[in-house]
């Protein structure tokens, strides 16, 4: 036996040592340390790759536009010309409708129709108002014998103040061997009559006398 221990005893504790730093423990410790600032460095590496922008753009907002307030459209006033800022010192007056009887052109009063004939009555009246007569206007049966003639004739043609025109009316004189008389009126565009004269309350009217139908002569 060896009479100094000490030797052995530190060689062993050198070897127990060693042994400690070389074991598995120890190695995949110093591997997770050294390999740490390589992940670390693989991590922000591919961050860095990509083009991500420092901030990120604002948008800047629109300004909308002011809602403007609705338009207030008033009726005219009586004296006021719509869309003018002038004004007028009365209002416009509303036109007049007048008749006035000239002439008739055929068939005069008490004139011999024979029994079932057809013939036309033409009357020739002047526009004596202040209305424009348009094709609105009519010429309609108001009373008496119709004779077969048209309830309402519309006019043909526009008539301006103080112009004439020939209005016309197709009849047929019935059997009976008497008088007959038909009366007729004027039709505004509003559907209200008038006549002639100064306050428009005449009426135009045809007058017949029926006679008897000729009878055919044997050969």
């Amino acid at each position: 036996m060896s009479k100094h221990p000490y030797p052995t005893i530190v060689v062993l504790l050198g070897f127990t040592l060693l042994s400690a730093c070389s074991s598995p423990g120890a190695i995949s410790a110093g591997v997770s340390n050294s390999s740490a600032p390589v992940l670390t460095q693989a991590i922000v590496s591919n961050q860095s790759s990509q083009s991500i922008p420092a901030s990120l753009p604002t948008e800047t907002p629109v300004p909308l536009p002011n809602t403007p307030e609705p338009v207030k459209i008033l009726p005219p006033t009586p004296g006021t010309v719509a869309g003018s800022s002038n004004t007028v010192s009365q209002a416009t007056p509303t036109c007049t409708n007048r008749a006035e009887f000239i002439k008739d052109l055929n068939v005069s009063d008490n004139a011999a129709i024979a029994a079932g004939q057809s013939f036309a009555k033409l009357w020739r009246i002047k526009n004596a108002g202040t209305c424009t007569w348009n094709t609105d206007y009519a010429l309609v049966f108001y009373s008496g014998d119709q004779m077969d003639g048209q309830s309402s004739i519309p006019f043909s043609s526009v008539i301006q103040p103080g112009e004439t025109v020939d209005l016309r009316v197709d009849l047929v004189a019935p059997f009976e061997q008497t008088s007959f008389t038909g009366n007729w009126v004027l039709k505004d565009a509003s559907g209200i009559t008038f006549g002639v004269g100064d306050l428009g309350d005449q009426v135009i009217s045809v007058t017949i006398m029926v006679k008897p139908t000729p009878m055919p002569t044997s050969g």
